[in-house]
């Protein structure tokens, strides 16, 4: 358990991408989960999606601060204080467009999303 006096340390101003998948026939010989390292048509698209996000008025995304749940008191002590800093700006934008869809909601460029 993370100690209460300790100090907050700066929210990471990156995000981990990488992309999990499982493998039937390498599993019997993997330890842990499989990973790849995303390509350049991978980072592309987050790219693309960032800059769709940032011109995108969210009404749907989360709002909610962590609470005092499990394994939330390490990402308090971090900086986090809400979900939505912690998850990336493609998934938000996936939530967003998604939840508009299903509200009936008509968007502009839904169609071209990446």
């Amino acid at each position: 358990m993370l100690a209460a006096s300790a100090p907050a340390m700066s929210l990471l101003r990156h995000r981990l991408l990488a992309i999990e998948y499982f493998n039937f026939h390498g599993k019997p010989i993997h330890r842990g989960r499989f990973f790849k390292k995303p390509d350049a048509k991978v980072l592309a698209l987050a790219a693309k999606s960032e800059n769709r996000r940032s011109k995108t008025e969210l009404h749907f995304a989360p709002k909610q601060e962590v609470g005092p749940w499990d394994e939330t008191d390490r990402l308090r002590l971090r900086g986090y204080s809400r979900f939505r800093q912690m998850i990336h700006n493609y998934q938000i934008l996936g939530l967003e467009l998604s939840c508009r869809l299903l509200r009936g909601i008509p968007t502009s460029d839904s169609s071209q999303c990446p």
